[in-house]
């Protein structure tokens, strides 16, 4: 059945390509909606043995993006077509943890594991290449509009999901779900208490990051856009997006999304992109609209806001606890990139229960787990020690100024969508206070794609291009 759908998937988009005769437009399309297919392919056991999760692996995406990047070689090395780079070089914010990555496998038990991790850092470095040197206007409204695609279709299957209680696109559509041979602890129910949506992301904390990641940008363009077809069109997506959102039934990531829509709407009205009197009538309504689809749901939303909270700090507070007691024997350097695994048992991790369903995960269905504290600065504070740490506090600060800048130098809407994709890189940055959501595939590339196109808002326009200074 995956096959028979992946073959029409392949004609329908070459057919697409045929018609649209814009060929790398319709790839960069599809490779920003494959990322959200977070499935891993541990598919070099025969050179690298078998390293369980820890091991090589693809994903989809990566056909669509070495089929992008064969192409930009293709048209330098033989069609002469040298393109001229688009803002700032962002590589050099990022090369400092990857150089922490880099040193913190001189020391970790498993260096092969770091080096196999670091293959992650050589596709960020592509990506953030690729964006700047073949990116113009088109080509960043594109993948724009692929990440609002993404989110729609993402918030939709949750939703899907919640309602029909089935998991994933084939379940919802009554073409089977996990393998039989699942532990039954495994299953929605049991594993997460509530049957909530996962998309096509494994985990509801990793669909709630990238909906986290993606719907400020419909919303402020929903807000400022001068035509009403687009405007309306976004308004949906946007509305999707928060449907699906609140389906993952994530506590934080509902604060988060609340705050985010809060700032877009203040300051698209700050910057003087939306009118005070459209604010001002704005305000009640999307207060009263909230209130009334909240109120049939305020029995279940106590409940999952009370039932299992108690239990929920806990494991967290512990987890992080063997976070933190790694990083004090590995102060320097950490335990090694993709090494926490390694050593749960010997700081009382509750964590190593998932070692016993590793190869189901890995072989059956196709999910790498990743084996972190509850905390997205904690892992990388295990892994390479304060100096990783450092670095890559370094880099979420530096890309956060990168954005600012960007929506500073641009006018018009485009300065709302710059806004809406800096939102989104703040809402995931906040969420790994409680989550390590940024760490998986769908949400690690994607950040680091919304990172270039900030640095290359120069595109989007003349304008913007003669005041941006950095």
């Amino acid at each position: 059945m995956k096959l028979a759908l992946a073959a029409v998937m392949a004609l329908g988009l070459w057919m697409v390509m045929l018609i649209t005769r814009r060929p790398k437009l319709v790839l960069l399309f599809s490779w920003v909606v494959t990322l959200t297919y977070n499935r891993q392919y541990f598919s070099f056991e025969a050179i690298a043995g078998d390293n369980g999760a820890q091991g090589p692996y693809w994903i989809v995406s990566d056909g669509f993006l070495l089929i992008l990047l064969g192409i930009w070689i293709y048209e330098v090395a033989f069609l002469k077509r040298l393109q001229r780079p688009q803002g700032l070089a962002v590589i050099p914010l990022f090369l400092p943890f990857a150089m922490a990555g880099v040193a913190s496998a001189l020391g970790a038990e498993r260096p092969d594991w770091s080096l196999f991790e670091l293959v992650r850092a050589v596709k960020v470095v592509l990506i953030l290449l690729y964006v700047r040197y073949n990116f113009d206007e088109e080509a960043w409204w594109t993948c724009a509009a692929a990440m609002t695609c993404a989110v729609v279709f993402q918030a939709a299957l949750g939703t899907a999901e919640v309602v029909t209680h089935r998991s994933g696109l084939q379940g919802v559509l009554g073409l089977g779900g996990a393998p039989e041979d699942m532990p039954e602890e495994l299953s929605q129910e049991n594993f997460y208490g509530w049957f909530r949506a996962t998309g096509t992301m494994n985990h509801p904390p990793n669909l709630a990051c990238y909906l986290l990641l993606i719907i400020p940008l419909p919303v402020a363009v929903a807000l400022s856009a001068p035509d009403l077809r687009v405007r309306t069109v976004a308004a949906l997506a946007g509305l999707t997006g928060l449907v699906g959102l609140a389906c993952t039934l994530s506590r934080w990531p509902w604060v988060l999304a609340a705050a985010q829509v809060a700032c877009v709407v203040l300051a698209l009205t700050w910057l003087g992109l939306v009118p005070v009197r459209r604010t001002l009538g704005l305000l009640p309504i999307v207060a009263f609209g909230a209130t009334m689809a909240i109120l049939p749901f305020m029995d279940f939303i106590s409940d999952r806001l009370t039932r299992d909270l108690e239990r929920s700090v806990e494991f967290r507070q512990n987890e992080n606890d063997v976070a933190i007691a790694m990083f004090a024997d590995h102060p320097l350097m950490g335990v090694g990139l993709n090494n926490y695994i390694l050593h749960l048992t010997k700081y009382n991790s509750e964590m190593v229960w998932a070692l016993d369903s590793a190869d189901i995960a890995v072989k059956r269905l196709h999910v790498r787990f990743i084996a972190a504290p509850q905390n997205g600065f904690l892992l990388p504070l295990a892994e390479t020690g304060i100096a990783g740490l450092c670095a890559f506090s370094f880099y979420l600060v530096a890309v956060v100024i990168v954005g600012i800048r960007a929506v500073a130098a641009c006018a018009g809407w485009q300065k709302a969508a710059l806004l809406g994709l800096v939102t989104g890189l703040l809402g995931v940055i906040a969420q790994q206070v409680l989550d390590y959501s940024f760490w998986v595939d769908p949400v690690f590339y994607t950040f680091t794609l919304i990172v270039a196109m900030l640095a290359a808002s120069p595109v989007l326009g003349a304008a913007s291009e003669a005041r941006y200074a950095i």
